[in-house]
């Protein structure tokens, strides 16, 4: 039987404070808009194996994690416009309601800032819930960030969720890198962050080390200057 989560949802925000939730949350997102980000991830166990999630961040995937649904405008220009600060309430449809949106706003920022690997856990879906559906997350104890390829071949953000990363995957391991690269690119070139002490990089997998720039490779520690 499919597990009912409730949302945390307290109150719901007035249009100006969404507006203003949205432009900071575009804001943060545009930093990684049409990147794709690697992040790599472990057990707590010192032999525990490296794992990693490829992800790609588009314009037209931003509506996916607010809450809201196309009406008098698309989704990509639902981003620019909240990106901008234009955006208007009346121009875009709540998804479900105006609570849920609020809820997933009042994460959303926080969730979009990969700037401290150190708060994020990151694993498989595999309990069952209700209504929602994703193949990995992102998050914490406050919220979560669901991946998927429902849509492409590499996975894309498609939901937030104001719950606990605990309620939709078990055993949630640790982030220790987040890495970037443009969309076309090959290898993967910019690190946005690290664990504090760095990875050492005889100790990655090949099938990761494939993906990265050979002059990241060949420093003996993978970690952010």
């Amino acid at each position: 039987m499919a597990k009912t989560i409730r949302l945390n949802i307290e109150t719901a925000k007035s249009d100006s404070s969404i507006i203003n939730e949205l432009h900071i949350s575009a804001k943060k997102y545009s930093l990684y808009e049409n990147c794709k980000i690697l992040y790599i991830y472990r057990g707590k166990k010192i032999d525990s194996e490296y794992k990693c999630y490829e992800v790609l961040f588009g314009e037209e995937n931003f509506m996916h994690l607010t809450g809201f649904a196309k009406s008098k405008i698309g989704a990509k220009d639902f981003y620019r416009k909240c990106k901008e600060g234009t955006i208007k309430i009346g121009e875009v449809n709540f998804k479900e309601n105006r609570k849920v949106t609020s809820a997933k706003l009042d994460v959303l920022p926080m969730l979009l800032d990969h700037t401290s690997v150190k708060i994020f856990q990151m694993g498989q879906k595999n309990l069952i819930t209700e209504s929602v559906n994703f193949e990995v997350g992102i998050g914490n104890n406050s919220g979560i960030i669901g991946f998927d390829r429902r849509f492409s071949k590499i996975a894309v953000p498609v939901t937030v969720l104001k719950r606990p990363i605990r309620d939709y995957v078990s055993n949630p391991e640790n982030v220790v890198a987040i890495l970037m690269k443009n969309r076309s690119d090959k290898f993967y070139h910019t690190i946005i962050s690290t664990v504090s002490k760095g990875i050492k990089i005889d100790e990655l997998p090949e099938f990761i080390k494939k993906k990265i720039d050979s002059s990241i490779i060949e420093q003996e520690l993978l970690k952010r200057i």
